[in-house]
């Protein structure tokens, strides 16, 4: 059940989120996690590299090539993934995250 919001002020039911921090940590979240997971590419490719030693040199240059690029997207994913939970707190309780498009007044969802 969804719970309806309204504006404290003029009791409108035109409100909309801003989540600022939402989407600021989820971006600040994606470049640390691919500067961190930088470290899981090394690793990733010295894996895909041993595995694809099997099919010769072509299976080492195409082993290594997508064990970095998994390294770099597992880190960028879980690095946005935490920005935005992050964020979506930081919202919910810091910032005035929603405004009445009636009215203007900006307000957090504890004065709802």
């Amino acid at each position: 059940m969804t719970r309806h919001i309204t504006c404290p002020t003029c009791g409108s039911c035109n409100v909309t989120q801003r989540n600022w921090a939402k989407k600021l940590f989820g971006v600040l979240g994606t470049a640390a996690g691919a500067t961190g997971g930088f470290a899981g590419t090394i690793r990733g490719a010295q894996i895909g590299m041993t595995a694809g030693a099997a099919a010769g040199p072509a299976g080492t240059t195409a082993g290594g090539l997508a064990g970095a690029v998994l390294g770099g997207i597992a880190g960028s994913a879980i690095g946005c993934e935490l920005g935005t939970t992050v964020g979506k707190k930081i919202d919910q309780h810091m910032l005035d995250n929603f405004v009445c498009a009636f009215c203007g007044n900006a307000f957090t969802e504890a004065s709802a």
